[in-house]
Order: C-alpha cells, then sequence, then structure tokens
C-alpha cells in the first residue's frame, strides 16, 4: 500500500493553471472636479521596487502580509517578470509518512507560510497577465498592495480585459431561465456595495464566509420567466466585477429560438496553461513565468 501511495505522489499529474489579463488604471478629476480613470503605467512603480529591497515591500492587507519575491525587466521584451508572496498567518498542517510517525511542522518567529502568485506585466501596452490563485494574492488587494508600494499613494484599478461578445446578447429583451454566479466577496469594494450585486454579496458576508454562489432559476419547472429588466443589469454588474469566478445564464435571444447555457466568463482574455507536475517536479514559479512567456511571445508573434 504504501509503494502504491509513493507512485502516485512519484506520478505526473496534470493542472491548468489561468492567467487572467487585466489593465491597471488610475483615478484623476478633471477640470469638473469629476474622477476619470486613466491607463495606469506601472513601469515607474516597478522600478521604484526593483531598486529597493524586497523586505520594504511587506504590507498588510486584508489581515494578512505581501511583498514581492521578484521584481525584474526583460529589457529586450519590455516585460517584467514579478513574484508577489502572501503571508499566511495560520497553524501549519503536520507530516507523517507509512509508518504512522506524525510531526507538527513548525516555523522560527520570522517564518511564514507563503502562497506564490506569478505576474508578467508588459510595459508597452500595460497590461498584467495575473496568475489567479485561490490562496495567493487576490486581484483587490493586489490594487491595495500596489498603492501602498507607490510613493504617491496612486489609487490602482484593475480590470479584466473583454475579447468576447457574449455579452453583447444580455438585454432586457432576452428571456432568462437560469442565472449562476460565483463570486469572490473579498473583492467587492465601497462603490460596488450600493450596486444590486453588491446588496446580494453583502447578504452573504455576516455568516463569513468567502465565495458566494447564487442560483436563480425554476428547477425541474419546465417552464417560467426570470424578471429580464433585473437580470439583465445584475449580469452586466457581475460581468465587470473582478471577484467574479463563474457567470452563466441560461438565455434566448427571442421565443422562436432555443435556450442555450451562454457562459459569460469566456468573453474574458486569458491564458490556460496545462501543467504536468510530480513531487519531483512542482509547480514552480520559475515554470509558470516561462509557460506564460511563451504563451505571451507565440500570441505577440515573438516566436
Amino acid at each position: 500500500m504504501i509503494k502504491m501511495l509513493e507512485g502516485f505522489f512519484m506520478a505526473n499529474q496534470k493542472k491548468t493553471v489561468q492567467f487572467d489579463h487585466f489593465h491597471p488604471y488610475y483615478l484623476a478629476q478633471d477640470e469638473n472636479g469629476a474622477s476619470r480613470e486613466h491607463l495606469y503605467d506601472l513601469r515607474a512603480l516597478l522600478e521604484h521596487v526593483m531598486s529597493h529591497p524586497f523586505s520594504e515591500t511587506k504590507k498588510k492587507i486584508l489581515g494578512d502580509t505581501h511583498m514581492f519575491h521578484k521584481c525584474r525587466r526583460d529589457d529586450q521584451l519590455n516585460v517584467w517578470e514579478l513574484q508577489i508572496l502572501h503571508l499566511r498567518e495560520k497553524i501549519l498542517p503536520g507530516i507523517a509518512d507509512g509508518d504512522g510517525a506524525y510531526e507538527l511542522i513548525q516555523l522560527a518567529d520570522n517564518q511564514f507560510p507563503a502562497e506564490s502568485t506569478t505576474v508578467l506585466y508588459d510595459e508597452s501596452d500595460c497590461t498584467l497577465y495575473m496568475q489567479r490563485n485561490l490562496y495567493g494574492t487576490s486581484i483587490k488587494a493586489l490594487e491595495e498592495f500596489l498603492q501602498l508600494l507607490s510613493p504617491e499613494g496612486v489609487l490602482v484599478l484593475l480590470k479584466p480585459i473583454l475579447s468576447g461578445t457574449r455579452i453583447g446578447r444580455i438585454t432586457a429583451n432576452a428571456l432568462y431561465r437560469k442565472f449562476i454566479l460565483v463570486a469572490d466577496s473579498e473583492q467587492l469594494t465601497d462603490e460596488q456595495a450600493t450596486q444590486s450585486l453588491g446588496q446580494i454579496i453583502n447578504n452573504f458576508r455576516r455568516y463569513q464566509g468567502r465565495i458566494v454562489k447564487v442560483e436563480l432559476g425554476f428547477g425541474h419547472q419546465r417552464h417560467g420567466l426570470l424578471n429580464a429588466n433585473e437580470v439583465s443589469p445584475l449580469v452586466h454588474e457581475a460581468y465587470q466585477f473582478p471577484g467574479t469566478r463563474s457567470l452563466c445564464v441560461r438565455a434566448s435571444d427571442n421565443e422562436d429560438t432555443p435556450f442555450e447555457t451562454i457562459n459569460l466568463m469566456d468573453d474574458r482574455a486569458r491564458y490556460e496553461i496545462k501543467v504536468e507536475y510530480s513531487r519531483n517536479n512542482p509547480i514552480t514559479h520559475e515554470r509558470l513565468y516561462r509557460m506564460c512567456l511563451g504563451e505571451y511571445m507565440e500570441h505577440h508573434g515573438l516566436l
């Protein structure tokens, strides 16, 4: 049995790692005092980070510590390799062996378990290619992290890049039978909290869960339509919300066309990379960055 388990851990397994694409923006007031979004070139900020010890980038965000571990520029491609660590203050698990021995993992006072997030930044078109890691640095945490690192305290907004057209089918004139949303409540901002989506998510926050799943439909009932005037703007809000993990609607353009399930997350630009791993070949930042860079170079005709 022990040999079987050893063989399982030694054998290669496969996992899909997703890199979502974002544009960073900053807010500035115009002559009328209204806030306007402007594309934010992060190069000066990253040069500032690179010129200081990474220990100075430690910032407390949402109860945990985040810091840079790698920040370096490829002068030929004009891209940046970034690795951000999420230091998690939690009780560690233990280590067991096949003979039944068990020992708790113990760390020194200045050591923490950490999750890594790999990011590639293309300064030519201000695009972040960010690894989505449930236990790593979230989008909201990265926004706050960059703001805290900015010498000017510039407020950063990360918006997903949308490359699809499915959202164009979501109108008040369409017919809807089902709405399914999975969202990360941690990403909700104060401004979004006043919208319909924010009010729904806030209703669950008192239970202290992070991931919220909402499903509206009619079960096994064959007939029934959701309120299109309410569903349509709700879907658009969820579509723009960076914390949305899954967003599907079962819809029809009109009474003469069949209902189909529309996965609106397919509209978001991303790289989905298949990674083989084993105990002797773990998923490291170096591997992920090389694979993300390979996807980036292929899509930009640089190979």
